[in-house]
């Protein structure tokens, strides 16, 4: 590896070997970039290992903090009793860059070839298009099985790699840098980021074999063993055929069905009782007016965020004398510089907000665990979005998944200090829960009511009150110390964290859950104002005909394009890549 601080064209002149007539090589890697946001160190130079990054990846925040998260799980026999030594595979100190080239190198020690660890880490949009991927294709199962135990190294990148076997390029699901490349009939070829990189003598017309641009998600490859340039499909075609993904996935895999969300007179008696207490409850989790009016009930009503004027001049909560929710202290980042955003909507087909429940494993390890009992320990369930209603977390716990529920609920009565020793327990016994084999950790903050009241689904027995003198643990306060313990323990990767709480009614509110390590939120107070809002003679005249399932409905949606937004502001296709980045600023 040849590399320095210096103008391209005077390396040649710097080292020696590179004037030398006699030094020959077979393939070689030419990578040239300027700093843009940062001052040039050497700190910061890429390894140049096994990749050449042109680019940069917007979700290195979330992929350093997962590789820290799952290190824990990593086992190979290829590393043996030295696994520590390679741990963690990220650090702090390196360029977006470098910890992308550390990752794939780690993934190449597994025995991955490297096209297949770039299709595992950088995957294209496979499920913008049924048609063009359908369900059977080998490429897809291979994309489906390692999307959910791996989170996308997403962002605009050219990535060049070499390992001694196949030398070629990839892009991003984007493609937001060129590449072109091109083989002619003497046996050369060449991939670069720019027309014309051979002078026209060099490389006249009729000596071109084949060329073509990289779209959006693909690769191209030359086997420099036998030197035969080897096209996106047909690379991706021998790696996803090395392992029956497809049988795995029937196994292993499993989509959520679709549920209708509760109706008017759904009989569901801790929803009904949420109804009967709306305005008590909400004034418990700190819902003001104008969330109702002005946030709440807009998105009900018309299935999109409300618009308010352009900026925001709100002052900054920890200057308030009023209480404010903990969401309010957090503001979101924003790609900067050289990091373009996203169009959320033009863009739509690259960008997907799936979420997969479950135990996610050993990312290292060449086939699936299989564990005597096939029905719990071995499937990880996927959602279509981390909004989920009553109906789907009802579903959600009796899948087959183990699923422990955790109160976060406290007696404010007995002091101050409860808060902080409930937050403990609660870390503790979320802890103690995943090394007895829970899958999902579900954290509510729903009051308890009688043992049978969930039982009393459409009965006219009078439901019994809530618990008093209780106080929930802020939602979020609850999910990231939680997040946080689990990867303290090595156990985050073992379970799923639901947050089931009131405390959530606007995208800021979901994105901070997520962006903390949620992986799926039930706003259950949220939905269950909408319900009694569409039921009132006000609410039934701005929903325009629209019932109740669909005033619910258009909450989700408008969630859920929220949620589309703020990620395609730091430049971020995936969810599972924004969830865990905790990509904010906490002021107060």
């Amino acid at each position: 590896v040849y590399k320095g601080m210096l103008k391209s064209s005077a390396l040649p002149a710097y080292y020696r070997d590179l004037q030398d007539p006699r030094y020959e090589v077979q393939y070689a890697l030419w990578h040239r970039r300027f700093s843009t946001n940062t001052m040039p160190r050497w700190p910061l130079a890429q390894p140049f290992r096994v990749i050449g990054h042109n680019g940069e990846i917007n979700t290195i925040q979330g992929n350093y903090n997962w590789t820290h998260a799952r290190s824990s799980a990593f086992e190979h026999p290829n590393f043996g009793y030295r696994m520590e030594e390679v741990l963690p595979p990220c650090r702090a100190e390196n360029s977006d860059s470098g910890n992308l080239d550390c990752y794939v190198e780690l993934m190449l020690r597994c025995n991955r070839e490297i096209p297949e660890a770039l299709m595992m880490m950088v995957p294209e949009a496979y499920q913008r298009d049924e048609s063009e991927n359908p369900a059977n294709d080998s490429v897809q199962n291979f994309y489906e099985y390692w999307g959910a135990l791996q989170e996308p190294w997403d962002g605009p990148a050219l990535l060049a790699f070499c390992d001694g076997e196949y030398m070629g390029a990839a892009l991003d699901r984007n493609g937001l840098r060129p590449a072109r490349y091109f083989q002619l009939k003497d046996g050369t070829a060449v991939v670069s980021s720019e027309a014309g990189i051979l002078p026209h003598e060099r490389a006249p017309p009729e000596l071109f074999r084949s060329k073509g641009r990289l779209g959006p998600g693909k690769i191209v490859a030359i086997d420099l063993h036998s030197g035969q340039l080897i096209e996106n499909h047909d690379i991706k075609k021998k790696m996803a055929a090395k392992k029956p993904y497809a049988e795995w996935n029937k196994v292993f895999r499993e989509s959520l069905p679709y549920k209708d969300f509760l109706g008017s007179g759904h009989g569901h008696a801790a929803a009904q009782k949420c109804e009967d207490d709306l305005i008590k409850l909400q004034f418990d989790l700190g819902y003001t007016l104008e969330d109702v009016e002005m946030v709440l009930e807009p998105m009900a009503q018309t299935g999109k965020e409300p618009t308010f004027c352009m900026g925001n001049d709100k002052p900054l909560a920890i200057l308030s004398e009023r209480g404010h929710v903990l969401y309010d202290y957090f503001t979101q980042r924003f790609a900067q510089v050289t990091n373009p955003a996203l169009d959320p909507y033009r863009e739509a087909l690259v960008m997907s907000v799936g979420v997969h429940l479950g135990r996610q494993g050993n990312v290292m390890a060449e086939r699936p665990t299989y564990f005597q009992n096939l029905s719990t320990n071995n499937r990880l369930l996927s959602i279509d979005s981390p909004f989920i209603h009553e109906n789907e977390l009802q579903a959600i716990k009796t899948s087959g998944l183990l699923t422990v529920e955790l109160s976060t609920r406290y007696l404010h009565s007995e002091g101050p200090s409860t808060l902080e020793k409930r937050l403990s327990d609660l870390c503790y016994e979320a802890s103690n829960a995943v090394r007895n084999g829970a899958e999902l950790i579900i954290l509510t903050d729903m009051p308890q009511m009688g043992q049978d009241s969930e039982q009393n689904h459409g009965s006219q027995q009078e439901l019994p009150n809530w618990e008093k003198d209780q106080l929930a643990i802020p939602a979020l306060l609850a999910t990231g110390a939680v997040h946080h313990y689990l990867i303290q323990q090595g156990l985050r990767t073992q379970a799923s964290l639901i947050v089931n709480t009131g405390q959530c009614w606007s995208t800021h509110h979901f994105a901070c859950l997520v962006g903390y390590g949620a992986s799926a939120v039930c706003p259950y107070l949220a939905l269950a104002h909408i319900r009694k809002w569409r039921s009132s003679k006000q609410g039934e005249a701005k929903a325009d005909g629209q019932t109740v399932e669909q005033c619910q409905e258009n909450f989700r949606s408008s969630i859920v394009m929220g949620l589309k937004k703020i990620m395609s502001k730091m430049g971020i296709s995936v969810l599972e890549s924004y969830r865990g980045a905790q990509i904010f600023q906490c002021i107060g």
